[in-house]
């Protein structure tokens, strides 16, 4: 709360035993000029003659018709459904005595909600009994707003750097061994005359240079990532993407007999990175089709929808399936050790570092011999 709001609060709830409970005490000239600058308005409860006060700026805020009386009753319905137990909560404890601070969900006249600095005090007669509670409250909701986005951002800038750091690691780590590799078998090559070592020698650097090229560019891909997530994001169609990205497939498709059954009508379109979008297709139909199981023909199906007010895209295929000791790690790029996985994770790898770039996320669940389901939210 700004320093005017601070000595707004203090002059409006000043703790004094005997404080008038009567419209000339709101209608002082300083106490306005404060409410005004600060934003922030008044209200009061007289508990003998069940009556409540909301001052100029309280109705402004609220919102409220002139024509609008006030209630002790009626000040519950300035609360959301969420919040209003805890306003009555505070409200009671007050007028027991406790007085209260709180950042709390509000409502207006119009329905709309926002968020609220609030303070409460009791009021006392000359004989120290409690005779209603007085208060102000302030609309704070773009100062949540602003901390709320803010802590998401600082969430998702830990998260990327972590992750690239985690990258570095392992970049770092297969580039000294690749460079390790490399200069030993060009060593050993100085020092053979034999014809079939010289061959295998060559076919190791080969091997190498192939490894280290692909490092490279994930790096590289990694680096393209932090650059393009701040292009601006187009409306794009889901269904534009999976025609585009099944003709880029249609031979795989087609060899493999793939049925792909889609549904994109309770969420036809994003606004998006286009090359992110294609990218999330791509990669999960090509992963789909080369994971395949040979004891079946290939169903992926892919729709999307909405849950808690976010969209959703998901993809489930009927392929090998992932072991759940492995599943929650398929996203860790973790090349230490040579195994099937690791294009797969390098793959997944780079997709979660591209929707997460854009603020969403995405996870798998699977049955290893029955099938992977990845969920992406925007």
């Amino acid at each position: 709360m700004s320093f005017l709001a601070q000595k707004r609060s203090k002059v409006f709830l000043d703790t004094a035993k005997v404080v008038p409970l009567n419209r000339t005490n709101l209608s002082d000239f300083y106490y306005k000029e404060l409410a005004t600058m600060t934003g922030s308005g008044g209200w009061s409860i007289n508990f003998k003659e069940k009556t409540s006060t909301l001052d100029h700026e309280a109705r402004k805020i609220l919102r409220l018709p002139s024509s609008y009386k006030t209630t002790p009753k009626g000040a519950l319905s300035f609360y959301t459904k969420k919040h209003k137990n805890k306003a009555m909560s505070l409200f009671l404890k007050c007028s027991k005595g406790t007085p209260f601070k709180t950042t709390i969900k509000m409502v207006r006249y119009d329905k709309k909600k926002f968020w609220a600095k609030a303070i409460g005090k009791p009021i006392f007669d000359s004989s120290n009994n409690i005779i209603g509670l007085q208060g102000v409250f302030q609309d704070i909701t773009e100062e949540v707003k602003q901390k709320k986005k803010l802590k998401k951002t600082k969430k998702l800038v830990t998260k990327q750097k972590n992750q690239i750091i985690n990258f570095s690691k392992i970049i770092s780590h297969n580039l000294k061994s690749q460079a390790g590799n490399l200069e030993m078998t060009l060593e050993l090559l100085k020092y053979t005359n034999d014809i079939s070592e010289k061959e295998e020698l060559n076919g190791n650097i080969s091997a190498i240079s192939s490894s280290l090229n692909e490092t490279l560019t994930q790096l590289n891909e990694l680096l393209i990532i932090q650059h393009k997530a701040k292009l601006p994001k187009q409306k794009i169609e889901f269904s534009q993407i999976l025609g585009k990205i099944h003709k880029e497939y249609q031979e795989e498709i087609e060899e493999f007999g793939v049925e792909i059954f889609s549904d994109f009508s309770e969420v036809t379109e994003v606004k998006y990175i286009p090359s992110f979008l294609e990218n999330i297709f791509r990669k999960l139909i090509s992963n789909a089709i080369k994971y395949r199981s040979k004891d079946r023909t290939l169903g992926l199906d892919i729709f999307t929808f909405k849950e808690n007010g976010k969209k959703c895209l998901l993809f489930k295929d009927n392929g090998v399936g992932i072991a759940s000791t492995k599943v929650n790690n398929i996203f860790n790029l973790y090349t230490k050790e040579e195994n099937p996985e690791n294009e797969l994770k390098t793959s997944l790898f780079v997709l979660k570092n591209q929707i997460e770039a854009l603020n969403g996320s995405i996870v798998a669940t699977s049955v290893e011999g029955q099938g992977t389901t990845f969920k992406i939210l925007f």
